[in-house]
């Protein structure tokens, strides 16, 4: 996706920081707008720079028409940003086979808002259960997802995120069996 060519520059005071709540004054060019969760993200250079970066909208303070002409970054693609990585961080370049088996809540989430475009979802025999076979990014953001579904999501493929979520179950129990024997002791 190109962004318009007529778009205006926007000014305006900007929390940089989640620590210091330091407001600073940037002139943003924006290039594109992302909706990730419950977050929208203005894609944008700032002042005289060239390199696109992202802010949260919600840290956006003041914003006003700026009367410094806007500048485009050239042959920036929106789609080609997301794929890159931009809003996770990938353990690899390639997609990976997604293989689980999940509770019929999360298949109806799946059903609602698929992980792609390329997802299917069939019926377990003898189970409420279906079986999600999905292309999907090989980064962390995805498992982290399948790790918040906790027990609601049995992970087949691929075997290392199927390992990583047991090694992390494995630390949870682990850590709950050295407070219970610290709450005892």
């Amino acid at each position: 996706m190109t962004p318009a060519r007529s778009a205006p520059s926007t000014s305006s005071s900007w929390n940089h920081s989640r620590n210091t709540k330091q407001e600073k004054a940037f002139t943003l060019h924006r290039q594109g707008l992302v909706s990730r969760h419950s977050v929208t993200y203005l894609l944008a250079t700032v002042n005289d720079y060239t390199d696109v970066r992202q802010f949260a909208l919600h840290r956006v303070g003041e914003p006003r028409i700026s009367d410094r002409p806007w500048r485009a970054v050239e042959d920036f693609d929106l789609d080609a940003y997301i794929r890159s990585g931009a809003f996770g961080y990938l353990q690899g370049n390639e997609d990976v086979t997604l293989v689980a088996n999940v509770h019929p809540k999360v298949a109806w989430l799946l059903d609602e808002t698929p992980l792609s475009t390329q997802q299917a979802l069939s019926t377990l025999p003898d189970s409420d259960w279906q079986q999600l076979v999905a292309e999907v990014p090989n980064d962390q953001q995805t498992l982290w997802w399948l790790m918040g579904m906790g027990a609601n999501v049995d992970v087949l493929e691929p075997p290392a995120w199927r390992q990583e979520i047991f090694n992390t179950a494995q630390a949870i129990v682990a850590r709950d069996k050295e407070i219970k024997a610290i709450d005892l002791g």
